[in-house]
Parts: structure tokens; sequence; C-alpha cells
């Protein structure tokens, strides 16, 4: 019984050690461009975007994150026009978003507030998370974003399953991304 028991130990340590390394191994380092065809509940800016980016660079130690959304309809009197077209960046309000990698909380302090970020590895796949507390408009508002990274085809597209919390309720969406 007790060699059972250590066979089985020894089992799942080797397991769980594969299952790190795989996490070693991913790099998600690149140009990523929304392949609005392939995704699946897209916000409205998405939809009506002409183009999302995503530059991602990636070492040992941390994941940053540089969005670009051009085209699409903005808000009256929110401006964002640059040569001819509207252009916002950042993943909803962040220019540029530093994670991580060793699953330690980062505090960030924005223009309109404060945000903590965390990246924690579940095998080959990453998940980082956001809570953002803002103001706009005069109201205090709570936004928490959970997204799961994971290559796909080879490493030449990147699937994010993203959900968004706020006030007026729940957002899942799943977002393909074409290697550039």
């Amino acid at each position: 019984m007790k060699r059972s028991l250590i066979c089985c130990a020894a089992f799942t340590a080797l397991l769980m050690a594969g299952y790190e390394a795989d996490a070693d191994t991913t790099n998600f380092a690149g140009t990523w461009v929304l392949d609005k065809s392939k995704s699946e509940n897209l916000l409205r800016q998405f939809e009506n975007g002409d183009s999302y980016t995503m530059i991602v660079t990636q070492d040992e130690h941390q994941l940053t994150v540089e969005t670009k959304l051009e085209g699409g309809e903005r808000p009256e009197g929110t401006g964002g026009m640059r040569g001819g077209r509207r252009v916002r960046g950042g993943a909803f309000g962040y220019p540029k978003t530093t994670y991580k990698l060793d699953g330690k909380e980062t505090s960030v302090e924005t223009q309109r507030g404060k945000s903590t970020l965390k990246a924690s590895w579940k095998g080959s796949a990453l998940e980082l998370s956001s809570t953002r507390n803002l103001s706009f408009q005069g109201n205090e508002v709570t936004i928490s974003t959970t997204e799961r990274w994971e290559l796909a085809e080879g490493g030449k597209s990147l699937k994010v399953d993203r959900t968004i919390n706020t006030q007026r309720g729940t957002q899942q969406s799943t977002l393909i991304f074409n290697r550039k």
C-alpha cells in the first residue's frame, strides 16, 4: 500500500514538472492582428473598428502588451483623430501593460485610477487578470478582466478567451489573432 502511494506521488510530481516545463517554453511575443471573422461575441468597438493590433514582447520575467485599435466610431467629444483616422491605444484604457510572469501582482496608476495586474501560468496557457478602479464622469467604476491566452496552429494564431465584469454585467468573448 505504501509503495503504491509513493509511486503515485512520484508519478504526479513528474506529471506536474512536465506541466510546468510547458509554461517556460510558451512565448507569446509578436505582432497579433484580430481576425474578426473567427472571433466570437466581440465588443462593439472591435466590431466597428478597422483593425485591432497587439504588440507583445516577452522575456522570462515579464510580458508587455501594447494595443492599437484603428477606425470605428467613438463617442462625441473624445477625440482620437490622427492623420484622418481614428486611433485608440490601449486594451480598455491601457496604452502599454506589463505583467510580471512570476505570479506577483503589480499596481499601476492611470489618469483615471488604480489598476492591479496579475499573470499566472496554467500549463502552456497564460491567464492575465486586471482589476481597475476608475473614476468615470464623476462615478467610481470597477472593471475586472480575465484573459486566457493560448497559441494555436503551431504559433500562427493566438486564442484569447476574455471575460469582463462591470456594474453593467459580464461580457465573454473569444478573440482570435493572427501573427503578422
